[in-house]
Order: structure tokens, then C-alpha cells, then sequence
């Protein structure tokens, strides 16, 4: 139990709080990264307050710097938080207003419960005609003294929640009402009172209490003592605690609230520019052109095929409209050339050849 808390001192003294953590932390180091910063040239202090019993101790070790420190740098600023939740007080982190006061620190400096009612209200019944590990209730009921400061209200009127402090306690441990402490697990059920404020540590033993476990979870018993299993939305001794989300460093402010937006309207932008380009693609797009070429015969006197008619032409209509290309009789120039089947030449009609002056062309062609 205790208090650590980091500063940086100015050129004015005056102390200027970066950081803080309280609550105990058991007994192994904690790692953090602090950043810290000051107007003015300054030196970092460390400030440790311990509290509970003499065993009690604070120790640090490992302190370095980054080499990102430089003079002029930024400042950090505190986030601001949504109405609906708590800014805790010495690191930038919000956590809904639900969650303060509820008996389980959520703030990484543990100031959710800074300044909380350290019991609830309410006068106890009288007390004498139950056994001494049963609670008494104002109808006379008695009740298993396990139920009593669980946060689950078992009497008709819920005095079983009277002047109990308001922490909570889990893994099985107890609260001690007198106390106020935890009592572990282990210590349940073995025999030896560890709370005098109506034992509940040795209260149904070997049995499961009635509506014990809520919102769907079992009970079990494990070494004699009543345990409750869970589902995965429920948490807590009795399954009366709803499991908790974990938060992103931006929930909660007013920051990250901004940034969700415009990443929201950007998103929007985007889609509506994609949906304009694909509108005018395809509006755009010519329209396709048949490539199916009708092909015709020829007769290919160096393969002295005589079976087609040399008369044949390709026919282009599809590809160029309005243009017939034909291929001058090849059988006929053969008959009337002196040229061996190498150097076999034929007119092109693009250049206006007529069968009467085939062999001049060719000779012509001749290099």
C-alpha cells in the first residue's frame, strides 16, 4: 500500500506533479514509461508515501532517460474526457463514470477511487438468534454470513450490505467487513477464523448457499469451499460483476471522438469518388470492334495444290469497311513466267497491277 508519484521542479521550485500510482502492487517491479515535461530547465523529483503495515515498502530501480529529450519540446496535454467519464487525475486516460468509485481501481494511477465512501450506510438488525456464521436479516432470516459485504444484496431490505466497505474482492477472496481487507482463497474453510465480523470465512463450508451464483454462472465446490464458475460476459465471487471492455488509449475524449468522425466522413469521400470514376468508365468506354476476319482460299502454286480456284480473295469488310482485297490469279502469272518457283512474284492491287503488265512488275521488283 502507498503512493509513488514523479515531478519535475522548474527554475521556481515549484513542483510539478507528471505522474502517480497508489494502491498495493504485490510484490514484484513494475515497469512504466512516464513523459514528463516543464517550461523551464528542470530536474525530476520522486516522492513516496507508504502506508499500511510495517512490511509495507516502496523501491526504484532502473531509471533512464530517452534520447528524445530536448529543449523546446512539446508539452503534453491533458485529454479531456466526455461528460460520461472520469478523467483520472495524473495520467491521460479516461474510463466511464460507471466504472468510479466501484471498488476496483480501472486508473493506471488508481484515482477512480480517490475520495469514495469508505462504507455504505445503514444500521445493522439485531443480531442473536442465528449462529455465528449466519447473518441475521430484519425478518429474522437468517442467511449464510458468507453472502454478508459481497456486493449482492440477499436480505429484503439489503441490510446484508450494510456499513460494508465499499472495495470489492475476487478470486474467491473475501471481504472482511470489520476490516476491510481481502482474505485470500486459502484461508477459507481451514478451520482457523481470519474475520471475526460474523465468520464468514468458515461459512458454508462444503455447500453452495442458495441462488448463490448469479446471471448464469454454477456453482462448485473446490477444498470444501463454494466456488462460482462464470459465463464469459459475467465476472466477480458471485458472477454479479459484468466483464469490462478494454478501452483504447483515445476512448472517451473528446479527441478521439473528433478523429472517429473524420475518419468516418474521409471513409465517405473515398467511396463516393470510386463510384463516380466507375460511373464514368464505363460511359466512356468505346464500343468494341469485331475482330472475326472472314478468310477465303488461294491456290499456292509451291505446293502445287490445283484443287481450289486461284480466284479467291480475303474479304476485310469487319476490320476496315468499304476495302476488298484481291489476290491476282497466281496460277495464271505462273503459266506466262520465266521465273523458277523461287522467285515467284504476283500483282498487288494496291498498286493498280493488271494481268497485262505482270512481268514487267516483277521484273521491276528484281534487284
Amino acid at each position: 500500500m502507498g503512493t509513488l508519484k514523479v515531478y519535475t521542479v522548474g527554475e521556481s521550485g515549484i513542483n510539478l506533479l507528471m505522474w502517480s500510482i497508489s494502491g498495493n502492487k504485490g510484490n514484484q517491479w513494475i515497469y512504466t514509461n512516464v513523459i514528463i515535461s516543464n517550461n523551464s530547465p528542470f530536474h525530476v523529483a520522486f516522492e513516496a508515501e507508504v502506508g499500511g503495515d510495517r512490511q509495507t515498502d516502496i523501491a526504484l530501480d532502473d531509471i533512464s532517460f530517452t534520447p528524445e529529450c530536448t529543449i523546446g519540446g512539446p508539452i503534453p496535454q491533458p485529454t479531456t474526457c466526455r461528460t460520461d467519464f472520469f478523467q483520472c487525475l495524473h495520467v491521460h486516460q479516461c474510463i466511464p463514470l460507471l466504472w468510479k468509485c466501484d471498488g476496483e481501481e480501472d486508473c493506471k494511477d488508481g484515482t477512480d477511487e480517490f475520495n469514495c465512501p469508505t462504507r455504505s450506510p445503514g444500521t445493522l438488525p439485531p443480531q442473536g438468534s442465528c449462529s455465528k456464521t449466519e447473518f441475521q436479516c430484519s425478518s429474522e432470516e437468517c442467511i449464510p454470513s458468507l453472502l454478508r459485504c459481497d456486493g449482492v444484496s440477499d436480505c429484503p431490505r439489503a441490510e446484508d450490505e450494510y456499513r460494508c466497505p465499499t472495495a470489492a474482492c475476487f478470486n474467491g477472496s473475501l471481504l472482511c467487513g470489520s476490516t476491510g481487507k481481502c482474505i485470500p482463497v486459502s484461508k477459507r474453510c481451514d478451520g482457523t477464523v481470519d474475520c471475526s465480523d460474523f465468520n464468514p470465512d468458515e461459512s458454508s463450508c462444503s455447500e453452495c448457499p442458495t441462488g448463490y451464483c448469479k446471471n448464469g454462472g454454477s456453482c462448485v465446490i473446490e477444498n470444501r469451499i463454494p466456488l462460482c464458475q462464470c459465463t464469459q460476459e459475467w465476472r466477480g465471487n458471485r458472477c454479479h460483476f459484468m466483464v469490462k471492455p478494454t478501452l483504447s488509449p483515445t476512448v472517451g475524449s473528446r479527441s478521439g471522438a473528433f478523429w472517429v468522425g473524420v475518419s468516418f466522413g474521409l471513409a465517405l469521400i473515398v467511396i463516393g469518388l470510386i463510384a463516380v470514376l466507375c460511373f464514368l468508365s464505363k460511359k466512356k468506354l468505346p464500343t468494341k470492334i469485331s475482330t472475326e476476319i472472314k478468310y477465303g482460299t488461294m491456290d499456292n502454286p509451291v505446293y502445287g495444290d490445283q484443287s481450289v480456284d486461284g480466284t479467291s480473295e480475303f474479304v476485310m469488310n469487319d476490320v476496315f469497311p468499304g476495302v476488298n482485297i484481291s489476290v491476282f490469279p497466281w496460277r495464271k502469272q505462273q503459266e506466262g513466267s520465266s521465273h523458277t518457283a523461287n522467285s515467284v512474284s504476283f500483282a498487288n492491287p494496291l498498286y493498280e497491277s493488271t494481268p497485262g503488265n505482270t512481268e514487267e512488275t516483277s521484273k521491276s521488283s528484281e534487284v
